[in-house]
């Protein structure tokens, strides 16, 4: 899995703004791939036919059907303890990293916003030190509207926050390949 790799050569971009795409970009496209991974361990715990398991898994583009499409094949499945207590954490993860309330979601319906801030001293001055007491931030916030009608809640993630989100994404996605070559995938 290369993606945990990919890290370490966003971090070498000098550009802020462009480093941020790149976190966002490899968060999203990990997404993707887990997508496809939890339909590799539904077709391979469901075995039979490839083409109606792709129709009844991708009926919706909904995460939630697809993760718990996969889910309920797998349990179905495996018997194993053990196993299963691993799948658990990894269902678990999953969620976490690409259910309702996650970066990839906030990301995926909202724009990059360029905040202005003033640095402020204890006692409330522009804090000058460094030559400019205003600076920009990048971040990803939730539409206060959706957070007023109770469909989502407040979020906020910024460079620091999408990296570590990204880093995250992509463990979740390496165990899921793991899973799925170990306990489902057929020895070719």
């Amino acid at each position: 899995m290369w993606e945990l790799g990919i890290i370490g050569k966003v971090d070498k971009i000098v550009d802020d703004k462009m480093r941020f795409y790149a976190f966002i970009g490899l968060a999203i496209s990990t997404a993707a791939a887990i997508e496809h991974g939890l339909f590799d361990c539904f077709d391979s715990a469901t075995g039979g036919d490839k083409k109606a398991n792709a129709q009844e898994f991708y009926k919706s583009t909904d995460f939630k059907h697809k993760r718990d499409l996969a889910d309920k094949a797998v349990r179905a499945r495996l018997t194993d303890r053990k196993t299963l207590e691993t799948w658990n954490d990894i269902i678990c993860e999953l969620d976490s990293v690409c259910g309702r309330n996650s970066a990839r979601n906030l990301v995926g319906h909202n724009p990059l916003i360029t905040s202005f801030l003033v640095r402020r001293n204890d006692d409330g001055t522009p804090d000058l030190i460094g030559g400019s007491a205003v600076y920009s931030e990048d971040s990803v916030r939730q539409n206060w509207n959706v957070v007023l009608a109770e469909k989502r809640k407040n979020a906020k993630h910024t460079l620091k926050t999408f990296r570590q989100y990204a880093y995250d994404i992509c463990g979740a996605h390496m165990r899921l390949y793991e899973f799925h070559q170990r306990y489902l995938a057929t020895p070719s």
